[in-house]
């Protein structure tokens, strides 16, 4: 079986939180998993590890604030595609929404 592919990975050192694209007939769906990457010091090998320390955690925090505006934008972006596809189809005109930099970020999330 092939390993999926992140649509997006955000970094905090060696810290990385892989956003993947799970959408189906239902609509868009994400799903974020977060990794500690280290060097194997026998093998020189890149690995990952699932659990965090100290202050690792708080970085894996401000990762999945980061992720969570991501997975938005990503989101919207799906939803537009699908909005144009129906509109493509079905040859109606929709009213459209101000340009995505025109509108402030949603609350509590923090641009990138």
């Amino acid at each position: 079986m092939d390993k999926k592919k992140p649509v997006k990975v955000l970094w905090d050192g060696n810290i990385k939180a892989a956003i993947f694209d799970n959408s189906g007939p239902k609509g868009p769906s994400f799903g974020t998993s977060y990794a500690r990457v280290y060097t194997d010091p026998k093998t020189g090998q890149a690995k990952e590890a699932y659990s965090f320390s100290g202050i690792e955690n708080l970085r894996v925090s401000e990762l999945g604030r980061r992720a969570h505006h991501v997975t938005n934008q990503l989101r919207a972006d799906y939803n537009a595609r699908a909005a144009g596809s129906e509109h493509s189809q079905r040859q109606t005109r929709r009213p459209t929404a101000e340009p995505a930099s025109a509108q402030e970020p949603a609350a509590g999330t923090y641009p990138e």
